[in-house]
């Protein structure tokens, strides 16, 4: 029997961090010096030659200043402090959220108490496509965020390697790569894949069969990618909304709820929401009442809609997503009108 690859276990950033550092750490020996050179030359852009001459040492560092791995490389000139740095801000699933700019801070003393001038090389390292916002926060930062294909593309030649942890973790890469382009509904809960399909697949379709709705693609912490549909032009903030996960459409029957999650909906307003799904005839929604049922207005019906195959799909969110929006467009009038 195969053994089971440890990434499939250890998939966190925390993880990734303590492989990045292992193989930086390790240029020197005989089994990775040719996978750390070849990594330090890729994080780098070849500003790095730990095969000239004058190269002595590296030092690898993490959590210093709250930054995730560092890596200090000495040359023959240097006494205290080194020639360049790698500041690698390293992500899988999570997005930038104003670190960057923090971090600069930190760098720049860095090298003013140096007298060097600028040393350190900035590494956006994620291992998931990045959205085009996050690119540009990045970029604007003055780091360098490092196209998730390029690292799929450098991990690759690596999945045969003679050391099982480089090839578990090049096996795991390209394996991610492979999800982050789903076109075809996945088989299991692969987040990354659900991502790619809603994204790829589901809101091209919807749209193309003319649904006019906001649509918002996204993970959460709980397990699941969702898709969330909102009325054209509303007020997100104020909105209950249609969400599909998942985890709920693995199997035949379609499952979509009316939420209202963060959403400024008082009690009086979420009970006249559960009050026009109930007076909708269509037979796809039923209204959820109760203290349980806090954050949730309603939603479809077992068995009212299926999943079996990816038109099923299409179409049980293109009918739910119909009747969603006629049940706010109900419910906007009641409660303007209270």
């Amino acid at each position: 029997m195969q053994i089971k690859n440890l990434f499939n276990y250890a998939p966190k950033e925390l993880s990734q961090d303590a492989f990045i550092m292992w193989i930086l750490d390790n240029y020197d020996c005989e089994e990775l010096k040719d996978v750390a050179y070849n990594f330090i030359c890729f994080l780098t852009q070849n500003k790095v030659n730990i095969r000239d001459v004058a190269f002595k040492k590296l030092n690898v560092w993490s959590q210093v200043a709250h930054m995730d791995v560092g890596c200090d490389f000495y040359f023959d000139s240097d006494e205290k402090y080194a020639t360049k740095y790698l500041v690698i801000e390293d992500k899988v699933g999570s997005s930038e959220h104003n670190q960057l700019e923090n971090y600069n801070k930190t760098i720049n003393s860095w090298d003013k108490r140096a007298k060097k001038g600028s040393r350190a090389i900035k590494v956006y390292y994620k291992t998931t496509p990045a959205d085009d916002w996050e690119e540009k926060r990045v970029r604007d930062a003055g780091w360098t965020l490092i196209p998730f294909d390029e690292i799929v593309r450098f991990w690759e030649k690596y999945q045969c390697h003679p050391n099982q942890i480089v090839s578990f973790y090049a096996c795991h890469i390209c394996s991610v790569g492979e999800s982050s382009k789903a076109t075809s509904k996945p088989s299991t809960n692969d987040l990354l894949a659900w991502g790619s399909y809603f994204k790829k697949t589901i809101i091209p379709e919807l749209e193309k069969r003319g649904l006019n709705a906001n649509l918002v693609c996204g993970q959460t912490r709980y397990g699941y990618t969702y898709l969330n549909i909102y009325p054209k032009g509303s007020n997100n903030d104020e909105m209950p909304y249609l969400e599909i996960r998942s985890r709920d459409i693995l199997e035949s029957n379609y499952l979509a709820r009316i939420l209202k999650y963060g959403k400024n909906i008082d009690g009086d307003s979420l009970n006249a929401l559960r009050q026009a799904i109930a007076d909708n005839r269509s037979g796809i929604f039923k209204a959820n009442w109760g203290k349980k049922q806090v954050q949730q207005a309603g939603r479809t019906k077992d068995n009212a809609l299926s999943c079996t195959s990816g038109d099923a799909l299409v179409e049980s969110i293109l009918l739910s997503a119909k009747e969603y929006l006629k049940i706010v467009s109900d419910w906007e009038s009641r409660t303007n009108n209270r």
